[in-house]
């Protein structure tokens, strides 16, 4: 059997996006080395998580560096890349607008004070 006839066979069984074909395709190379284990191995590399609180520590230093420029401050201390503090600012609700830093929703007062001016525009 195949790993495509594999995966077919469990999603008909499990229901559909139940495991990936490719992810049953390392299964499929790991068992033939007779390799049962299917957990995940541990990847080298760069760290795949950071300190939140480091993170906000440096954002709060100052509020407009760019994604490059603390990637140049991270580099020494945490090893990580632009792209992935740009995704560690997305998971701590932070993104990069008007050369800022910002909250990534919006404070409760803030809404309230949108719909009021959206209200007196309807008027």
């Amino acid at each position: 059997m195949s790993a495509t006839e594999c995966r077919h066979i469990m999603s008909t069984a499990l229901g559909t996006n139940v495991v990936l074909n490719d992810t049953v395709k390392v299964w499929y190379r790991k068992f033939k080395n007779e390799d049962y284990d299917i957990q995940e191995a541990e990847l080298s590399g760069k760290p795949t998580d950071v300190d939140e609180v480091c993170m906000r520590e440096f954002v709060e230093e100052d509020h407009y560096e760019t994604t490059k420029e603390l990637d140049v401050k991270l580099a020494t201390e945490l090893d990580v890349s632009a792209m992935f503090i740009y995704r560690a600012m997305h998971h701590i609700n932070l993104t990069y607008k008007f050369n800022r830093w910002v909250l990534h929703e919006l404070p409760q007062a803030d809404k309230d004070r949108r719909v009021r001016a959206t209200t007196n525009l309807l008027e």
